[in-house]
């Protein structure tokens, strides 16, 4: 610990010395070059050591565990649903099946997909669309009178 901690004081001294800035910056600046200095040391070991050290079944087996992810990465993304092979509609304003309400329909689903583009309006809702913007105009002129 004591050494930890004269190293950091240490690093801090030539840091502010060198960069001419407050304690405070300096401190920060020598902690974060003591750790990168570290972690390359130790890095460096690491790689020295598996090239050394380890046997080659070790490295058989590393390669084995990769080769294995990637194959269960690609069969998870073949199974996994894809949207680029959605139902293509014209524009014409009907769908596949005939209809032109925008829908795709399926036996066995009433509704897989909903059409992207100029929809047909519903009847209904555009009378719901009319009745509010009359009843709005009509409060707008009441409040103006």
């Amino acid at each position: 610990m004591k050494f930890t901690h004269c190293g950091i004081q240490s690093a801090t001294r030539c840091v502010k010395y060198l960069l001419r800035i407050k304690e405070e910056e300096a401190v920060v600046v020598a902690v974060v070059v003591l750790v990168v200095v570290v972690v390359v040391v130790v890095g460096v070991v690491v790689v020295v050591v598996v090239v050394v050290v380890v046997d080659v079944v070790v490295v058989v087996l590393v390669v084995v565990v990769v080769v294995v992810a990637v194959v269960v990465v690609v069969v998870v993304r073949q199974f996994k649903p894809n949207d680029n092979h959605l139902p293509v509609y014209s524009d014409k304003g009907e769908d596949e099946d005939g209809s032109a309400d925008g829908c795709l329909r399926q036996p066995g689903n009433d509704l897989t997909q909903v059409r992207v583009g100029v929809a047909q309006p519903d009847p209904t809702m555009l009378q719901d669309v009319h009745r509010v913007a009359k009843h709005t105009r009509d409060q707008v002129r009441q409040s103006q009178a």
